[in-house]
């Protein structure tokens, strides 16, 4: 479903009962054997499947131009639970960025527009002086063009940034907001989560206090040029059969399916 751990980002014991797992990467099969010895539960059958929302959005970034016109392109994409970046440090991410000539998109989770949408046209109003060819506030969540074609991205504990850094091998800021925790318990299972051991692979985490300076910090990260290649080697190394679509899960069915 996603690209995190399992142990913080799904509640506790919420795969005891499960035969079979399907895994994106090794880092579940990691923290399911680490889960089952810490609560004594049976082995599960383990099925290296894969994560092809991640072969598509590969394939998606490929057809997008290789540029852009006009100054570079910053997206600020952030999740919706507690204390995410709308709510937290919205306004000085804007600043710092659009006093630094950079054209800044806001594009909020679907979830946040449908539950908050006063506080979205709070933000809005504050900046409608502003608002135009450098600054855009997205609603339309049916494309994600805009998106992958931006240089960087500024996110908190949303899966996107590992998506983004990982199909485009562009930079990524992370925002050190609360974390986004279903398992108060993960700390037992003894593995730090993808979704923190990422954060310095894919660009740079950074506390609240800085997002004042995120221009700054934007162009330190902007002055090296993306990495398609190290992109598709973290790609390799994070997740199983990079770009097999999920094939190795259907063959998986397939073969189940037609045991005797």
């Amino acid at each position: 479903h996603d690209p995190s751990s399992m142990h913080m980002s799904f509640r506790d014991h919420a795969l005891d009962h499960f035969d079979t797992v399907f895994m994106t990467g090794p880092h579940i099969k990691d923290e399911i054997r680490a889960t089952e010895k810490l609560y004594g539960t049976p082995e599960k059958t383990l099925v290296e499947f894969g994560y092809p929302l991640m072969d598509e959005l590969v394939e998606g970034v490929s057809a997008l131009p290789e540029t852009h016109e006009g100054p570079r392109q910053i997206l600020i994409a952030p999740s919706w639970q507690e204390d995410n970046l709308l709510d937290s440090v919205a306004d000085d991410l804007i600043g710092s960025l659009y006093e630094a000539g950079y054209r800044v998109i806001v594009r909020p989770h679907p979830e946040y527009a449908k539950r908050w949408p006063e506080k979205l046209k709070q933000l809005k109003d504050r900046w409608s002086v502003r608002e135009g060819e450098r600054l855009v506030f997205e609603y339309d969540f049916s494309s994600g063009s805009s998106v992958y074609s931006s240089d960087l991205l500024i996110t908190d504990w949303s899966g996107i940034g590992i998506e983004f850094g990982l199909a485009t091998g562009k930079p990524v800021i992370f925002v050190n907001t609360k974390m986004k925790v279903e398992n108060p318990n993960w700390e037992a299972v003894g593995i730090v989560p993808q979704e923190i051991r990422l954060r310095e692979v894919l660009g740079t985490a950074i506390e609240k206090e800085e997002a004042k300076n995120a221009a700054g910090i934007a162009a330190r990260l902007l002055s090296e040029e993306p990495s398609p290649e190290k992109a598709a080697a973290l790609r390799e190394q994070y997740f199983y059969h990079s770009g097999s679509h999920g094939a190795y899960g259907a063959q998986y069915l397939i073969g189940r399916l037609t045991q005797k």
